[in-house]
């Protein structure tokens, strides 16, 4: 078999592979232990949620955990696609 120096040969790409390795959920679930932004705002939505606070409050504080993980999903996307091409250069 010849193959060239710079080939893969995966089964699937980095893309699909990520996609069952590092679902979505488990991006979110990372992204709340590693973001210091999200760590803050689940602690104010917990605390908002269990004291008196205005419902407002609550409604405000998931949106803004909402929009901070929209807008970081690519990035962490991007790490777990990296990740697993490193994986396979191994």
């Amino acid at each position: 078999m010849y193959a060239d120096r710079t080939a893969k040969g995966n089964v699937l790409e980095p893309e699909g592979m990520i996609e069952m390795k590092f679902r979505t959920k488990d991006l979110l679930e990372c992204m709340g232990r590693l973001d210091q932004r999200l760590i803050n705002l689940n602690a104010k939505l917990k605390e908002a949620s269990w004291s008196s606070a205005p419902y407002g409050m609550v409604d405000s504080l998931q949106q803004q955990i909402e929009t901070r993980e929209k807008q970081f999903l690519p990035v962490y996307t991007q790490t777990a696609t990296n990740f697993d091409e490193l994986h396979d250069l191994l």
